[in-house]
């Protein structure tokens, strides 16, 4: 069995304080020595970023929340080892521990990024 050319990695900071901008970063890789297409749908492309507590999976923040996703459908083609990022920033509004996912809409459903840990700090007064 072959590995899927593109790679879907998301990029977050280990910390962060309460206030503060965070970025928050997917980067889909072509790991192949070939070009691939690839089919995301939206004339930008549509991509969530969903952020949870640690504790109990409560979402505390959801990119797309709220927001419609236009149904166009877009071909992106990817040289060989080429990256492209999708980002946007979260406030967290509370310290605690947090869980971020990223997620990318396309052709045959979303494409998950897996799960990183952020710990947020309080703002120190």
């Amino acid at each position: 069995m072959t590995a899927p050319p593109l790679r879907y990695q998301l990029v977050v900071p280990d910390s962060a304080r309460v206030g503060q901008p965070v970025t928050i970063t997917i980067r889909i890789t072509n790991t192949s020595a070939e070009a691939v297409d690839a089919y995301f749908v939206g004339r930008e492309i549509a991509f969530d970023i969903v952020v949870r507590k640690s504790e109990g999976g409560e979402v505390v923040w959801r990119r797309l929340e709220g927001k419609a996703v236009q149904q166009v459908l877009q071909v992106r083609h990817f040289k060989p080892g080429e990256t492209l990022e999708l980002s946007d920033v979260w406030k967290p509004r509370q310290g605690g521990h947090y869980l971020v996912e990223g997620v990318v809409m396309g052709d045959t459903g979303e494409r998950k990024t897996g799960e990183r840990h952020i710990v947020v700090a309080r703002s120190v007064r």
